[in-house]
């Protein structure tokens, strides 16, 4: 980061996220909320912590570039030479790394490189990616982690390996990305995918041939908070049922912008950002059923509150309340889980 403008704004975006938890600033920062719909309370805090930590670190290497006598930073040290442009030209040709990785390397933005390097492990399925990867990342402080396997240990009973377990693995590594952890999510994924490297292109080991459609989406996370929006728009009237959405292709508008694409193969959608979103937002559908239940819970506190009211008027707006918010939780939310984990199945089964 060379410019202190940009130092100052991602300052304020922090604060700003520090004020209401903003869960699209926290997604630009590569944090990943899973406790309800934007994250538990403790949760916020770690996120935060890791947002600010990042900062600190970009304002030293800034502050130590200036003042600096001959002296390069982790990064500079790591890759300066005069082939240093012919290397990048060359892995980005080869194992098409982007300018996206080489900028998040230069950045030491630790998140964003774990994030492009798990997904990579899908991607290229022998892993000449995740290892050109892994050679600019090296000596970058703070990306491999100590190996932790108190979460999540590893299952040696190979029966067990499937797509399932790489993804418990593939979402556990971000949290502990330790080269142990790594190098065993690569003999599982070798294990599960085996029959499949064989067909893939020989210069990018990426699998070919077959059109896939599905429907146009939109991004997990936004149709997400988008119903939550919406039900929260419902809660602040007095009668909720009318105006909150009951007819399911209304709802599916929540995730679909209209029509279909023709992709020519898994790694097409493997490499979309917004259908892998239906895959690696870990636990939406947990998420939409926690606020179901937060919701069902009020429904049931206006039930019983509507009872002990002996103003009749009062009471019948309390029960008209209660019967939207049932509603909302029963036919609104019920419908928009069914939609999501129909969209995540058809992802799911498009790159087996």
């Amino acid at each position: 980061m060379n410019n202190i403008n940009d130092l100052f704004n991602e300052r304020d975006m922090i604060i700003e996220s520090m004020g209401y938890f903003n869960p699209l600033i926290l997604e630009e920062h590569d944090v990943i909320l899973t406790e309800g719909i934007v994250g538990g309370v403790v949760e916020k805090i770690q996120a935060l912590w890791k947002m600010i930590k990042g900062w600190i670190t970009k304002l030293i290497d800034f502050v130590s570039s200036k003042f600096r006598k001959g002296k390069s930073t982790t990064t500079d040290n790591a890759y300066e030479g005069e082939h240093i442009d012919n290397d990048r030209k060359e892995s980005a040709s080869k194992f098409h790394l982007t300018n996206k990785f080489f900028e998040a390397v230069d950045e030491k933005n630790i998140n964003r490189l774990r994030i492009m390097m798990k997904k990579s492990l899908l991607v290229d399925l022998s892993f000449k990616q995740f290892n050109e990867m892994s050679k600019y990342v090296k000596n970058i402080e703070g990306m491999y982690d100590e190996h932790d396997d108190k979460q999540c240990p590893f299952e040696e009973d190979k029966s067990k390996w499937d797509k399932n377990y790489i993804n418990k693995q593939l979402t556990r590594v971000y949290d502990n990305f330790s080269k142990k952890r790594i190098e065993h999510i690569k003999k599982v994924i070798t294990y599960v995918y085996g029959n499949e490297k064989k067909n893939v292109n020989e210069s990018t080991n990426v699998t070919t041939s077959q059109i896939i459609e599905l429907p146009k989406l939109k991004n997990a996370k936004k149709a997400l908070n988008d119903i939550k929006k919406e039900c929260e728009k419902a809660l602040k009237e007095k009668e909720p049922v009318k105006i909150i959405p009951k007819d399911p292709k209304t709802i599916r508008k929540y995730f679909e912008t209209g029509g279909k694409v023709k992709l020519s193969s898994r790694d097409k959608i493997l490499k979309d950002s917004t259908y892998m979103s239906y895959l690696n937002s870990k636990d939406c559908t947990d998420q939409l059923k926690s606020y179901q239940k937060s919701l069902d819970n009020e429904y049931k506190s206006l039930q019983q509150e509507a009872k002990n009211i002996k103003d009749e008027r009062k009471s019948k707006e309390l029960l008209a309340k209660a019967r939207g918010i049932n509603v909302m939780t029963q036919k609104f939310l019920g419908t928009a889980i069914k939609c999501y984990a129909h969209y995540a199945d058809l992802i799911n089964k498009a790159v087996k």
